[in-house]
Parts: C-alpha cells; sequence; structure tokens
C-alpha cells in the first residue's frame, strides 16, 4: 500500500514468485511438497532470518515448486537502530537465497504483500498457507 510504514509492528503475508514461475523449489506429490536443493536453502534462509533480524519472527510457511509463501511478524523489539522494515527483510531474503541458489535470477523482480489486520485474518491466512500443497495442481 502506498503511504504505509512497513515497519510497523504486525503480522504480514509475502508471496514470492520464482523467476519466470519456473519450478524451481521442489515438487508436490501427493498433496505433499518434496522441495529441491534450492528449495531446501530457501527454508533453511527463512528459518534464520530472526537470527539476522532481531525484532523479527516468522509464522506459517509453504514452500511450493513455484512460489513462495510466508507469515512475517515485526515485533518492534530492537535493542538499536532503526527497526526493520518488511522490504529490509524480504530484499535480504530475496538476495541471500539467489546468491545461495547459484542461480543469476530466482525470484520475480517484486512480491506480493498482504498486512494482517486482526486475530481472524491471521488465522485465515494460516490455514490458506496451510492446505497450499493440496491445491497444487500437477
Amino acid at each position: 500500500m502506498k503511504r504505509f510504514d512497513y515497519s510497523i509492528p504486525g503480522h504480514y503475508v509475502v508471496t514470492i514468485c520464482a523467476f519466470e514461475n519456473a519450478c524451481l523449489l521442489g515438487e508436490v506429490i501427493e498433496g505433499e511438497v518434496h522441495l529441491s536443493r534450492i528449495g531446501k536453502e530457501v527454508l533453511r534462509i527463512w528459518q534464520e532470518i530472526p537470527t539476522h533480524y532481531p525484532g523479527v519472527e516468522i509464522d506459517q510457511l509453504a514452500i511450493m515448486p513455484n512460489h513462495f509463501h510466508g507469515i512475517i511478524q515485526l515485533t518492534g523489539g530492537r535493542a538499536r537502530g532503526p527497526a526493520p522494515t518488511l522490504g529490509d527483510v524480504v530484499k535480504s531474503f530475496k538476495s541471500l537465497t539467489t546468491k545461495r541458489s547459484g542461480r543469476p535470477k530466482l525470484w520475480q523482480r517484486s512480491y506480493y504483500e498482504h498486512i494482517i489486520r486482526d486475530e481472524a485474518d491471521l488465522n485465515h491466512a494460516r490455514r490458506y498457507i496451510a492446505g497450499n500443497p493440496l491445491r497444487w495442481l500437477s
């Protein structure tokens, strides 16, 4: 959203699509995701986000063959310096996963985000993300 302060504490859903929608991150077999080498590295780097960004927590995620859904919580709890923005976290995540993938381009240029407004919205987002593999048509 234009003019929204993406450093405000709260939950955010991000969706990041693979470059040219290529199925680089794994495959879905009978409703279960089987990660590729790149997909496993994406998972590892996602799980390390709180280590690199105090004041940022991770929540539900789904790594699909050609995209990634995850919930990031900005807590605002930072000892020193400015709080990271959602954009800071996503940019760093995309940069590091691309570098570690060995590919010149892993992700599409931008990403989608959704600001979670309340507990019902958060629970809906968690259910949607958890059920994503079952909706995959391969």
